[in-house]
C-alpha cells in the first residue's frame, strides 16, 4: 500500500561520487608499485575516480524508467563500479528486491521478508507529529541475499522514515567489495502526505592484490510529481538520455546547481 504511491513520478536527481585509494601494496604480482608514480596521477589526493550527474528521471513501476541528464562530470577511472545515475541506484524498499548488480537482494520489508529476518525495537522518538520506531534488522541466514542493519518505520502509517542498513560484497556479485553502505534519508511531503526519500548514501569498501579503496555516492532526490502525465512514448527503448553540452557546463554551472559541497580532495 504504502509504495503504491511511488509507483509513478518524476523527480530531479543529484549524484557526487568519488572512489579514493585507502592502501598501496610495495607490490603487486612480483612487480613493484611506484608510489610517487601513483601519487603524481590521482594529484597526491588519492582520488581515483569522482563524477557529478544532475538528472530529471521519470518512473513508472515495476521497471520503467527514463532519465535525461542535464549535467555530467567524470574524472578517473571507476573501474566499472560506478553509481552515479538513477538507472541502477533508485533503491526501493518497497519492493520485495532491491537489485544489485542483477542479483536480487531481499527488502527487508518484503512479502516474506520474515522468512529471512528478524526484528528488535531498539527505540521511539517523535518527528513532524509523528512516531518513529528504530528497528534493528538481523539476517536469519547470512549466506542469503540479505540485508542487515537499522530501519526507522512510521508508527501507524508504517512508512519508511530511514535506512541504515548493509550488505556485503559477495552477496551482490561484487567480490572486490567488503561491504556496501546504504543510507535514506526520507522527508514528509506535506502535499501528499508521505514520507518520501530525499537522501541517499552509498559507501563501500573494498580491495585487490592488495590495493585496497573507499568509494562514496551521495544523491538527493527533489521536486517530487506524483500525477506525472506520460504518455505511450514517454518509455522507449532509449532509457537513459543526454542533453546537449551537458558534459561541458562550467564552474559557475556547477557552484550554483550542486547539491552536496565537494570536499577538499575532490
Amino acid at each position: 500500500k504504502n509504495g503504491k504511491m511511488l509507483d509513478k513520478y518524476e523527480a530531479d536527481f543529484y549524484s557526487k561520487g568519488s572512489m579514493l585509494l585507502s592502501k598501496l601494496p610495495t607490490k603487486i604480482l612480483g612487480r613493484k608499485i611506484d608510489s610517487a608514480e601513483v601519487e603524481k596521477e590521482t594529484g597526491g589526493s588519492n582520488v581515483l575516480y569522482l563524477s557529478e550527474t544532475i538528472s530529471k528521471i521519470k518512473v513508472e513501476k515495476p521497471n520503467k524508467m527514463y532519465e535525461q541528464i542535464i549535467a555530467s562530470k567524470i574524472s578517473g577511472d571507476s573501474k566499472g563500479l560506478s553509481f552515479n545515475r538513477a538507472e541502477g541506484t533508485d533503491f526501493e524498499m518497497y519492493s520485495n528486491y532491491i537489485v544489485f548488480n542483477a542479483k536480487n537482494i531481499i527488502s527487508p520489508i518484503a512479502d516474506e521478508a520474515f522468512a529471512y529476518y528478524t526484528y528488535k525495537l531498539i527505540s521511539s522518538f517523535e518527528e513532524e507529529n509523528q512516531t518513529i520506531h528504530k528497528l534493528k534488522i538481523t539476517p536469519k541466514r547470512t549466506t542469503e541475499p540479505v540485508f542487515e542493519g537499522y530501519l526507522y518505520i512510521v508508527d501507524d502509517t508504517w512508512q519508511i522514515y530511514a535506512t541504515d542498513i548493509l550488505t556485503l560484497g559477495e552477496r551482490i556479485n561484487i567480490p572486490i567489495i567488503d561491504t556496501m553502505f546504504i543510507k535514506q534519508q526520507y522527508t514528509f511531503n506535506q502535499k501528499d502526505k508521505h514520507w518520501v526519500k530525499q537522501l541517499q548514501v552509498l559507501d563501500f569498501n573494498g580491495g585487490l592484490l592488495g590495493i585496497g579503496f573507499g568509494g562514496n555516492f551521495t544523491q538527493t532526490f527533489s521536486n517530487y510529481n506524483f500525477n506525472p502525465a506520460f504518455d505511450k512514448n514517454t518509455f522507449g527503448r532509449v532509457i537513459t538520455e543526454f542533453e546537449e553540452k551537458a558534459n561541458i557546463k562550467n564552474d559557475d554551472f556547477w557552484n550554483a546547481q550542486r547539491q552536496v559541497a565537494l570536499t577538499a580532495n575532490e
